[in-house]
C-alpha cells in the first residue's frame, strides 16, 4: 500500500525506484559477454550498485516501515511470470 502522506510517497517512489535502479544493474552486468566492453562496463555497473546499495541501506535504517513495504511491492513488481 502507497503512504498516505505526500512526503511518504515521495520517501516510498524514490525508494522503488532505487531498488529498480539496483536490479537494472544487476541484470545488465549478467549480459556482459565481449571480454572488450565487459571490464569498462563492469566497472561502470559495480560504482551504480554501490550507490544503488548505500542509498537503500539509509532509507532501509531512516525509514524502515516506508522501506518494508516498497520492498515488498517491489518484490510482487519483478517476480518472475509463472
Amino acid at each position: 500500500m502507497i503512504p498516505e502522506t505526500t512526503k511518504d510517497q515521495a520517501i516510498y517512489h524514490t525508494i522503488l525506484a532505487e531498488m529498480h535502479r539496483l536490479h537494472s544493474v544487476m541484470l545488465n552486468m549478467r549480459t556482459l559477454d565481449d571480454p572488450d566492453t565487459a571490464a569498462a562496463l563492469r566497472e561502470h555497473f559495480t560504482r551504480d550498485q554501490n550507490l544503488a546499495l548505500a542509498k537503500l541501506m539509509e532509507w532501509k535504517t531512516r525509514r524502515p516501515e516506508i522501506y518494508r513495504q516498497a520492498n515488498e511491492d517491489f518484490q510482487h513488481q519483478v517476480r518472475a511470470p509463472q
